[in-house]
C-alpha cells in the first residue's frame, strides 16, 4: 500500500509519519513538506491513501486533495489539522476522512477501518519478450500512441534495469544520421509511456537521471529476467525467438542460446 504524507511543519510531519507506521507496519510511506513535489512524486508512485495538512504554505491541502483527485478518483484523502472548522470543507470534497492534531495510531486506525474506496492491488505488468516484444497490464495487452514507445520499453527491457544514456537509445531507434533530430520526439515518446501506464493506475516503472533512462525492475515481470533467473516457466517458454521483430535485439538472442 502507498501512502502520500504532507505537511510543511517537520515536527508535526515526523508525527504523522509516525503513528502511520504504527498503524500500517507494511505501508510504503512518502512524506513531503512541500506540496509541489509531494503532486510532482505522487504521480510515480500512486498514492492509495493521502494524509494532507489542510493549512500547507503555497498550495493548500485541498487544492492538493483536487489535483490529487484529478490523477486518481478513487485515491482516499484523509485531512489532518489543527483547526475543527475545516471539517465542512472536507466533506463537501468527499474526503475519506479527518483527522485532528496530534494524530495518533488510533485515529489513523479508525480512519482506515472507514474508508471511502477499497484498496486496490497495483495492477500486474508484465513483459513478453520471447517471440515477439509485447506489453501486458493485467494480462491485457497495451497499445501506446507511438509504435517507437513500445521499441524504447522493449530496449530498457532489454538493458535489464541498467541506465542507458539518451544518445545510445537514439542511435538504437533511429539510424545514426537521424538520431541526433529526434530529442524532442524522444521525449514524446517517454511522456507516451508514462502516460498510458498512468491511465491504468500503474506505478511509473521509467527512473530518469542526468540524460539517461532505466526502467525499475521491481515493478515489472519480464520472461528474459526469469529466464536468466533459472525460472521453470521462462525456460519452457524460450523456442528461440526473442523480441523478434526488432533487428538490434539478436545480439542479446545469441547469448541466449547458449544458457540452458
Amino acid at each position: 500500500m502507498n501512502i502520500l504524507a504532507l505537511d510543511d511543519e517537520k515536527l508535526a510531519l515526523e508525527g504523522v509519519v509516525s503513528s502511520i507506521k504504527a498503524a500500517l507496519p507494511n505501508a510504503v510511506i512518502h512524506s513531503f513538506n512541500d506540496p509541489e513535489e509531494a503532486l510532482k512524486d505522487a504521480k510515480t508512485f500512486c498514492p492509495h491513501i493521502a494524509f494532507l495538512d489542510i493549512e500547507t504554505r503555497g498550495l493548500s491541502g485541498l487544492e492538493v486533495a483536487e489535483k490529487l483527485k484529478k490523477e486518481n478518483k478513487r485515491i482516499n484523502i484523509i485531512f489532518v489539522t489543527g483547526f475543527e472548522h475545516y471539517m465542512k470543507k472536507a466533506f463537501d470534497m468527499h474526503a475519506s476522512g479527518y483527522v485532528t492534531k496530534p494524530v495518533t495510531e488510533e485515529q489513523i486506525k479508525n480512519e482506515l477501518q472507514n474508508l471511502r474506496y477499497d484498496i486496490q492491488e497495483s495492477p500486474k505488468i508484465f513483459m513478453r519478450t520471447f517471440g515477439t516484444f509485447e506489453v501486458f497490464i493485467n494480462d491485457k495487452a497495451v497499445s501506446f500512441a507511438y509504435s517507437k514507445s513500445k521499441e524504447l520499453l522493449a530496449l530498457l527491457v532489454d538493458a535489464r534495469g541498467a541506465f542507458c544514456s539518451m544518445g545510445s537509445l537514439l542511435y538504437y531507434l533511429w539510424d545514426e544520421n537521424d538520431a541526433i533530430n529526434r530529442k524532442s520526439y524522444f521525449r514524446n515518446l517517454v511522456a507516451d509511456i508514462r502516460k498510458t501506464f498512468r491511465a491504468q493506475h500503474c506505478q511509473d516503472i521509467l527512473i530518469a537521471s542526468r540524460g539517461s533512462l532505466c526502467i525499475d525492475q521491481r515493478k515489472i515481470r519480464c520472461d528474459y529476467w526469469d529466464y536468466l533467473a533459472q525460472k521453470d516457466y521462462a525456460l519452457h517458454s524460450f523456442t528461440g525467438e526473442y523480441m523478434s521483430q526488432y533487428s538490434w535485439a539478436e545480439n542479446t538472442l545469441g547469448s541466449l542460446s547458449y544458457i540452458k
